[in-house]
């Protein structure tokens, strides 16, 4: 953490040894803030994953399940319109979770991306102006 903190105060020019212990917990709420906005990022990218790839499964298996009972010419059960009931809620939630998992890995994605040197200084720009609102109150 020190060393995050270190640099943004490095790149803004301020003598930690001037700054007021407020401001100081402002620079580290800052930073808290934006590693735990990554984190919960990583956390719903994965848990939409899992949960397109288990809602695919399901859906897989259930169509499947609907085939065997058509090739063997079954009446219409309960089970058969349980399980239609059931394909109809997965073909419609099934694609918005992977939209949903597919745009928590592009933020992940342009988060990692950031690194290069452009980027990154950018990032610091945006930095300097929470600091300087924090030093200025």
């Amino acid at each position: 953490m020190n060393n995050i903190q270190d640099k943004i105060m490095q790149a803004n020019g301020i003598n930690q040894k001037k700054v007021s212990d407020r401001q100081l917990k402002g620079i580290q709420d800052l930073i808290k803030r934006e590693k735990r906005w990554f984190v919960i990022t990583k956390i719903l990218a994965g848990f939409f994953w899992i949960a397109s790839l288990i809602m695919l499964g399901s859906y897989m298996f259930i169509v499947k399940s609907l085939l065997h009972s058509q090739q063997g010419e079954m009446a219409v059960s309960s089970v058969q319109k349980n399980l239609n009931i059931a394909l109809m809620a997965l073909e419609t939630a099934l694609p918005l979770i992977i939209i949903i998992a597919a745009v928590c890995s592009v933020i992940l994605y342009k988060r990692t991306k950031s690194v290069n040197l452009l980027q990154v200084h950018e990032r610091l720009q945006n930095l300097e102006e929470m600091v300087k609102i924090l030093l200025s109150k």
